[in-house]
């Protein structure tokens, strides 16, 4: 069941957005609360899969319930949606830019947009099958590919293509799938080594952290290993290889 936690302090609000939410699919459970405090229980007592949160200014409560939830590691890529009947320009780069939220919705709200963007949210929900497939969605059209034939992900302009071992690239738009969340979908096989590049742990060859570099199984062209990732990818595959 898809988790949606919607923290909206009016409750006419927050009753009409639980029942289109709900309304939209079976596979999803929303409950409200009026308050940030109510909030974080329910949080601490379940996994949500959405946030949907009312905002009034730029320093509303559900803004700052919005950060204390990016700081924590299970939410930092989880999907918000703010809702306010209008909203200034500080109030908009502070969601956007800062919050990463989804959408940002102002009254009245467009409920075919609405429907879009829930669809969207619903064919990100993460599948796997004995932990060894990921659903990835292109053109309305679901697709299961297994982790162990990906050998590498990449970013190329807006696209993201997942490298497989037949040679075969799997294209996706990155506004899609955002690298931070695919990250987070491929799991812990995986590792990423420089902002837009993840590879798969199983192909592993041999790193030359001389030249900040690394070697997959069966590729001929070696990867760059980028400062911030050093330390996680030595920890991962040694000092010494």
């Amino acid at each position: 069941m898809f988790q949606v936690l919607i923290l909206e302090r009016n409750e006419l609000a927050a009753k009409w957005i639980q029942a289109f939410v709900s309304d939209f699919s079976d596979n999803i459970k929303a409950d409200y609360c009026l308050t940030a405090e109510s909030a974080f229980d329910f949080v601490d007592g379940n996994k949500i899969d959405l946030f949907i949160i009312g905002i009034y200014s730029h320093d509303d409560i559900g803004i700052r319930f919005a950060r204390e939830i990016r700081k924590g590691k299970n939410y930092r890529l989880a999907f918000i949606i703010f809702m306010s009947p209008a909203v200034g320009e500080e109030t908009r780069r502070v969601v956007n830019d800062e919050l990463l939220c989804l959408r940002l919705f102002t009254s009245p709200i467009n409920e075919a947009v609405f429907k879009e963007v829930l669809t969207t949210v619903l064919e990100h929900e993460v599948v796997r099958k004995g932990d060894g497939f990921i659903v990835m969605n292109r053109d309305g059209k679901r697709g299961y590919i297994e982790l162990a034939d990906i050998v590498w992900v990449s970013v190329d302009g807006s696209f993201i293509n997942l490298h497989l071992c037949n040679n075969k690239v799997e294209e996706y738009l990155l506004k899609d799938y955002p690298f931070g969340k695919m990250e987070e979908i491929l799991g812990i096989s995986f590792i990423r080594i420089y902002r837009s590049i993840i590879v798969n742990k199983q192909y592993f060859e041999e790193a030359d952290y001389g030249k900040k570099t690394i070697k997959l199984k069966g590729v001929d062209q070696t990867f760059p290993i980028g400062i911030t990732y050093s330390s996680s990818v030595k920890k991962c595959f040694g000092e010494n290889t």
